[in-house]
């Protein structure tokens, strides 16, 4: 079984370096369409790791891909908006500077990030890792961020009920991107689906704690 890692968006593989996992595959989403995406997974059977916005091309692969996907696991999940997701507030964030200085754009963006998660940021490679995810997002990984994001507000909840894998979710108590009610509704609307209650995290630290929980278990990771 192949391990294959969702990013958050804006984000790109720099995010596994927050993570005990950072030698995982990360998903190339510079894709024309979530069926291309599917088309281009590795051969064989596959866990799907969805992190924050990754949670949307998670589940639809999911979906697209059937009993090749044999387990799905969401941090900080991003729900559909009929439950109640919406896009994570520091999406926007770079507006203007997106168009002048990728660099200066990152670090907009990672701004409300560290300051909802400081104790977490405050190690400065953590940091510098969360700019550079962020700032692959920006660039290398921008033509993903521009689909998912307009695909997310369309209906697709709609693909939740064929997911027949497990999931297991991962949310954080004190995530201030995402009402950690939500991952209970998602939950409720998958045949097969847990919660994990992270206490005292938040939407980052989330993501550490659920890969230090996988990196025990050699066949997921």
């Amino acid at each position: 079984m192949k391990t294959v890692y969702l990013h958050a968006l804006p984000g790109g593989a720099h995010e596994l370096s927050l993570t005990p996992l950072a030698h995982l595959k990360v998903a190339n989403r510079n894709q024309r369409s979530f069926d291309a995406l599917a088309d281009a997974m590795p051969a064989g059977e596959l866990h799907l790791v969805g992190f924050s916005m990754g949670t949307q091309a998670a589940l639809r692969l999911a979906d697209i891909l059937g009993s090749r996907v044999v387990r799905v696991t969401l941090a900080s999940p991003v729900v559909p908006p009929i439950l109640g997701g919406v896009l994570p507030k520091f999406i926007g964030t770079g507006g203007l500077l997106g168009r002048l200085s990728s660099g200066l754009a990152a670090k907009a963006v990672a701004k409300p990030i560290v300051a909802a998660e400081p104790e977490f940021f405050a190690d400065k490679d953590q940091h510098r890792a969360l700019v550079a995810s962020i700032q692959q997002g920006l660039t290398s990984n921008a033509p993903a961020m521009m689909r998912e994001c307009a695909a997310f507000e369309k209906p697709w909840h709609g693909c939740l009920e064929r997911i027949r894998c497990q999931v297991s979710i991962w949310q954080g108590e004190d995530d201030a991107f995402v009402a950690p009610e939500t991952a209970s509704a998602l939950a409720r609307h998958l045949p097969y689906a847990e919660v994990n209650w992270c206490r005292a995290r938040g939407h980052y630290a989330t993501l550490e704690q659920t890969m230090f929980a996988l990196s025990k278990h050699p066949d997921l990771a």
